[in-house]
């Protein structure tokens, strides 16, 4: 393999964090403390990560206690994130006297922070697309590659200890299924295409309200 290979590879591997900042995780982990048995049911969206042609939502979503993982965390793709102002303070766990009390489940539900992977259709599998809900631009979803935490172990991480989890977590899931390292190592703009229209779509939708 060359340098230049290799080092294209190596800029493939890469994870983007730009779709999900510190004023998103700090907006996430205010809903956990403040907020969190309001989560609506089919879960709440917060952002993304990306690694080339590999998008990983990052929702909080209520899960059964004994639900492992979830290739379908995500039952409908959001684009962008919620818009936060920069100087939000990070409140502490601690602050909440009533932490302790809390317990973390609702009936048998269990609120967790998942990133689920989407990445292109191939048109040649033959498997029909996971969604399209953007005309002419099918993904899929890889089962069993999902990244699952839990509400309590989510909350006593910093920004810098999140990102840092989460890229190892992902590089070691992509490596062990083929599509999508396939879908990482290559970078077409798919999703920055993609999300540009759904949010034309749904702003479309909205004015004809």
């Amino acid at each position: 393999m060359s340098s230049m290979h290799r080092g294209e590879e190596k800029e493939a591997m890469q994870v983007a964090w730009s779709h999900f900042t510190l004023a998103d995780f700090l907006e996430l982990r205010w809903r956990l403390l403040n907020d969190w048995q309001a989560v609506l049911p089919g879960g709440e969206y917060f952002g993304q990560v990306r690694i080339g042609d590999v998008c990983y939502d990052i929702q909080i979503e209520w899960l059964t206690e004994d639900e492992p993982d979830t290739g379908d965390a995500s039952g409908d793709k959001a684009a962008g994130s919620p818009e936060q102002d920069d100087d939000t303070e990070e409140a502490d766990i601690d602050d909440l006297e009533d932490w302790n009390e809390l317990g973390d489940s609702v009936d048998g539900m269990e609120l967790m922070v998942t990133m689920s992977p989407f990445f292109p259709h191939d048109e040649d599998e033959a498997e029909p697309p996971y969604d399209e809900l953007v005309p002419g631009m099918p993904y899929d979803t890889q089962h069993g590659a999902s990244l699952i935490d839990s509400r309590r172990h989510f909350l006593q991480l910093t920004y810098e200890s999140f990102v840092e989890l989460a890229e190892r977590s992902i590089l070691e899931i992509i490596a062990h299924f083929p599509r999508l390292q396939a879908a990482a190592m290559q970078q077409t703009g798919f999703w920055d295409r993609h999300d540009a229209i759904l949010c034309k779509l749904r702003d479309r939708d909205e004015e004809g309200r």
